[in-house]
């Protein structure tokens, strides 16, 4: 139990607010609506002097903290939706002492980013009484917004539209939204990029049989897989479980229960909040300072900027990124700023500025000059650049590239073997960005080359095992297969990505023909233990038996 403390909260929420002002802590909750909020200032008008500094993050519109060097007290950061924002919170994060994740999986890419201290806290449910299902008025319920933009979910939609007869809703404020999951047997749930969302949570605390995606293993470690919450691979395992609690509706019960049941041990509001100010208060000393400092806040403003999530001039993006020196990651920024703002002399200029002062095996660094000179229809100066990198790598030999797709495949390789493959959550646009990731790198390679086959078959491979990039590597896969119709894996993978993607039917019809392709190439067996790998709960394997 600690003595009464000046906590300062930046977003909070109320219901974990509410908990640690029980507990006789004064809380000062903190709502800007500005992206740039001057704490200090804040803090003084409001005669506030705290002992902890928490921020959640706020979906939607950012907030980034000025003046946290000023403020001595231990200072944590809540990243909640780390899988669509890494690309500023590695650099934001560097203010604070701690950074907390509600992804655990996302820990090793926050730490590769240079913060000093992350650990895993999982977001929370709410306490609410347990309806039986019995006096539930409907079967199945998902609440979320449905785009164009979204095709996963759109496609998710239709499955639960087209079999169910279930409507998405949205527009519903929290208690509207858990009122109606309280009033539902069964939510099916979808997440972006394979994290733990909200909505298991929700649906949860409402005592629903929740069927979620199989993702991670920290997953299992919020909620008991066939005891708790239920697990599928695809959407003809989604669908298998549907209709298995629809015909045994007390089995749905039970696992709703024990849901809600580990909710209120585990998973409330005074759960977290304990946890939250416990790490809290012993993370002191972790926090940038000085240049340190200022050179995470100017980053983290610039990868908002990069990413078309805050407004700045021009003028004032390349002054705030000269300002800050030479080193290797603000010369990548400032090459990247000089790309998108099309200022080729300038951008011309500074490459021949790196080449005269190595920084010779400096993955990122290198990587951007090079394709920022392909940028430029510099080929030789492109080839130099990989060159120089490889050189500075001990028992490499440079492979040639011959064209401008075989280079961007080149440091693909690169970037992929030393972790960074994509920046999810980040629009990269080919004719804008220059890449910083190994998809990136590709994408740029199709764009030099749209036909290059091989730059196809890599783009495939790189997002083989990403949760959320089904829709592009269907693109992917069905080029190939175009090109190569007698290839009966790539129907076979083709035909899983599609599944995954809730696309039922095109899931199977292209089942079926990756069988028949198998089929008169004799072989058909090969295909069927393929398949029993990678589908563990032998549905697709009976599927197709049950086909013949």
């Amino acid at each position: 139990m600690h003595e009464p403390l000046n906590l300062c909260f930046i977003h909070g929420r109320a219901d974990l607010i509410e908990h640690l002002r029980t507990l006789g802590h004064a809380i000062l909750n903190l709502r800007p609506e500005e992206i740039v909020f001057d704490l200090p200032a804040a803090l003084e008008t409001a005669g506030f002097v705290p002992d902890a500094i928490i921020q959640t993050e706020r979906l939607g519109s950012r907030t980034l903290l000025r003046g946290l060097p000023r403020l001595s007290c231990p200072k944590t950061f809540w990243s909640v939706d780390t899988h669509m924002n890494l690309d500023w919170h590695g650099h934001y994060g560097k203010l604070f002492d701690l950074v907390l994740t509600t992804q655990k999986a996302w820990i090793p890419r926050l730490q590769r980013a240079g913060i000093a201290r992350v650990e895993w806290l999982p977001w929370f449910g709410v306490r609410r009484p347990f309806t039986p299902h019995p006096r539930r008025s409907r079967d199945i319920a998902f609440v979320g917004r449905v785009t164009e933009h979204r095709p996963g979910r759109m496609w998710f939609a239709q499955f639960l539209r087209r079999n169910y007869g279930v409507e998405p809703v949205e527009g519903l404020t929290f208690g509207q939204m858990m009122d109606w999951y309280a009033d539902s047997r069964m939510v099916p749930n979808e997440t972006i990029f394979g994290e733990v969302n909200f909505r298991l949570f929700e649906a949860a605390s409402c005592g629903c049989a929740v069927f979620n995606p199989n993702i991670s293993e920290e997953l299992t470690e919020l909620f008991e897989p066939s005891v708790e919450i239920e697990l599928f691979e695809h959407v003809f395992d989604l669908k298998f479980l549907i209709d298995r609690y629809r015909a045994d509706p007390l089995a749905g019960m039970r696992l709703g229960l024990a849901a809600w049941e580990r909710v209120q041990r585990e998973h409330l509001p005074e759960h977290r909040a304990g946890r939250l100010l416990e790490r809290t208060l012993a993370s002191g000393g972790s926090a940038a300072t000085g240049e340190g400092a200022r050179k995470a806040f100017t980053l983290a403003c610039f990868a908002l900027w990069e990413g078309g999530r805050m407004d700045m001039s021009s003028d004032r993006v390349l002054e705030m990124l000269t300002s800050l020196g030479d080193d290797s990651e603000v010369l990548a920024a400032r090459l990247r700023a000089l790309a998108f703002l099309d200022q080729r002399e300038a951008l011309s200029e500074l490459l021949g500025t790196l080449l005269r002062k190595p920084k010779a095996g400096n993955l990122r660094l290198d990587c951007l000059c090079s394709l920022a000179a392909l940028r430029l229809k510099e080929w030789d100066l492109a080839k130099l650049f990989w060159y120089r990198y490889v050189e500075s790598l001990k028992n490499r030999v440079a492979p040639k590239p011959d064209n401008a797709a075989q280079l961007c495949r080149l440091w693909a390789r690169e970037q992929q073997r030393l972790g960074d493959l994509m920046r999810a959550g980040f629009l990269f646009r080919e004719d804008r960005h220059l890449p910083m990731t190994a998809l990136e790198c590709l994408l740029t390679g199709l764009q030099a080359d749209i036909e290059d086959l091989r730059t196809y078959q890599r783009l495939s491979q790189a997002v083989a095992d990403v949760t959320g990039a089904e829709p592009g590597r269907m693109g992917f896969l069905s080029h190939l297969a175009l090109h190569d119709p007698a290839n009966w894996r790539l129907s076979l993978e083709l035909a899983l990505t599609h599944l995954r993607a809730f696309r039922l039917d095109e899931g199977l019809s292209e089942l079926f023909s990756a069988r028949d392709i198998a089929a008169r190439a004799g072989e058909q067996d090969r295909l069927v233990r393929i398949l029993a790998a990678r589908d563990p709960g032998g549905l697709l394997i009976s599927a197709l038996e049950d086909a013949e």
